[in-house]
């Protein structure tokens, strides 16, 4: 059997092996990779993609773990039922409910923090 390259469409008619996922903030499907917000694990060998909305009320984190859209706490932090997304001035944590940190940001964050 011949697999048709682009066939692999999701329900939103996002292309995985093109590496299109659903981004439910956005209504499109974007690659996660191309987000300006790239935080890295404490070997730098993963990485987990951050996208906040215009209104700075929600943001999705795209990680090796899975799909998280957060709602946001407070200025600085974003709650999921299962992870914390941390904004500092510098730098950005996800992390688990527990506080082992998965994912941080090693360079200044290319979006304005309000």
């Amino acid at each position: 059997m011949v697999t048709k390259v682009g066939s692999d469409r999701d329900k939103h008619g996002c292309i995985h092996s093109a590496g299109y996922i659903w981004s439910e903030i956005n209504k499109t499907c974007l690659r996660s990779f191309e987000l300006k917000n790239q935080l890295y694990n404490a070997d730098k060998t993963f990485i987990a993609s951050v996208n906040v909305s215009n209104d700075w009320e929600k943001a999705e984190v795209f990680s090796k773990e899975g799909y998280f859209l957060m709602t946001k706490r407070n200025d600085s932090t974003f709650v999921h039922p299962k992870a914390i997304l941390k904004l500092g001035k510098n730098n950005w944590i996800f992390s688990d409910k527990k506080n082992r940190i998965v994912y941080m940001n090693f360079k200044q964050s290319l979006i304005h923090i309000p």
